[in-house]
């Protein structure tokens, strides 16, 4: 679930593959939009643009779209190799990040072309890169929480912390700091200097 850059709207997907739109400013029950087959799995993440009428979903059904409500049907697909856990914008909206399996993939956020790939050794639930564009951190099935050089693709640091694998993981707009939120039920704050 998240808001539209609209401020009017929200928009949330369910386990049932259905996307929803609704009118915060109407505060009405009934959604303004409902794409009922929007993913034919459990859609995973809903991330708004800064485009109006425009935001990106990812399904367990290994597929990224892109959706404008003033039409009926997405208007731009990725197909992933795997089911797809999570995706991210930068803050600037250039990259596209989404991690499915034990790959993150980096999309140009207007071609959808993939910028990088980065092949890990663990199952990745979540990715983002930061603002500046230097650094990805990544967390997933092992409990830790890495980081890496987004142009050499080195580790640079492993964090051990959580007690249950990591499902989000997501940078601050400063870059100062990172956040992981666990199974475990927990959520840190990360330094990043």
């Amino acid at each position: 679930m998240d808001f539209l850059a609209d401020g009017e709207n929200a928009v949330t997907g369910g386990v049932e593959g259905g996307l929803r739109v609704f009118s915060i400013t109407a505060l009405a029950d009934t959604p303004i939009r409902h794409y009922q087959n929007a993913h034919a799995q459990p859609i995973k993440a809903v991330v708004p643009t800064t485009q109006t009428n425009t935001f990106i979903t990812a399904g367990a059904d290994a597929a990224v779209r892109v959706w404008d409500t003033r039409l009926a049907d997405h208007v731009k697909e990725i197909k992933a190799p795997a089911p797809v856990t999570s995706i991210d914008l930068t803050h600037d909206q250039k990259y596209l990040v989404a991690s499915y399996a034990k790959s993150v993939v980096v999309y140009d956020a207007t071609s959808f072309e993939v910028v990088k790939q980065m092949d890990m050794t663990y199952d990745v639930n979540s990715a983002a890169l930061s603002p500046d564009h230097a650094t990805l951190v990544a967390g997933g099935s092992n409990f830790w929480v890495h980081t890496y050089n987004f142009n050499s693709a080195a580790q640079l640091d492993v964090f051990k912390g959580h007690h249950g694998p990591v499902h989000c993981v997501r940078w601050s707009h400063t870059g100062h700091h990172y956040a992981s939120g666990s199974e475990d039920g927990t959520i840190r704050i990360w330094p990043y200097i």
